[in-house]
């Protein structure tokens, strides 16, 4: 079963429709790598449980234009590995953690901003309660909003001290909590989702300039 089949049961009546064209949420009370792999999206991760006890997750989803934005927590720390799908660029951030977890040898910890080139590899140890939220762009929008292509050709790293990456941070996180039914507060002056989109290329477009 694919993340997009899946339905939030109490959609939230502030979800401001204009932004988020659909989206998804999903609440796991047990380990299921079948289930993971495939909701994680689509991308055929692997997934192995580090942490002992019971397990609890939370994966969402959010589509807006071409754009595909995930997200997740999960209560025990996870090693997720395997290769991303070819077709698109996927970015990760980490919105919050309690230690820094570690993606292809690189610490990556809260505001860190890490970007995979198409069908790129990752090894990610996540720790517990850490919340992530993965971006999916087609490479030739990156292109077009003028983010130069040096920075899509291998795994790069950018780190949190870069003032532009707190704002993009911020601006996840605001999308997350309006649009994704979580109970989060009510969504902002209806937008449509090509400008959120394009508010969002503008600050990735910032914070990858490699000056």
């Amino acid at each position: 079963m694919a993340l997009s089949s899946f339905r939030n049961p109490k959609p939230d009546p502030s979800v401001d429709r204009a932004v988020a064209v659909s989206s998804a949420s999903l609440a796991l009370d047990v380990f299921d790598v079948d289930l993971l792999s495939e909701a994680v999206a689509g991308s055929g991760l692997e997934h192995r449980q580090l942490g002992r006890g019971p397990f609890r997750g939370q994966l969402k989803r959010l589509r807006l234009s071409e754009l595909l934005l995930d997200s997740g927590c999960y209560n025990q720390t996870l090693q997720s590995r395997g290769c991303f799908a070819a077709g698109a660029v996927v970015l990760g951030c980490i919105l919050a953690e309690r230690e820094a977890g570690c993606i292809n040898a690189h610490r990556c910890g809260r505001n860190d901003l890490v970007v995979f080139p198409e069908g790129a590899e990752m090894d990610y140890l996540v720790p517990a309660d850490t919340e992530w939220v993965a971006l999916q762009l087609p490479r030739r929008l990156l292109l077009d909003a003028g983010i130069p292509p040096e920075v899509l050709n291998g795994v790069g790293v950018y780190s949190a001290t870069r003032p532009a990456n707190a704002a993009l941070a911020d601006l996840l996180r605001r999308l997350l909590s309006s649009n994704c039914g979580s109970g989060g507060a009510p969504a902002g002056p209806r937008r449509d989702s090509d400008a959120t989109v394009g508010t969002l290329l503008e600050t990735l477009r910032r914070v990858l300039d490699p000056e």
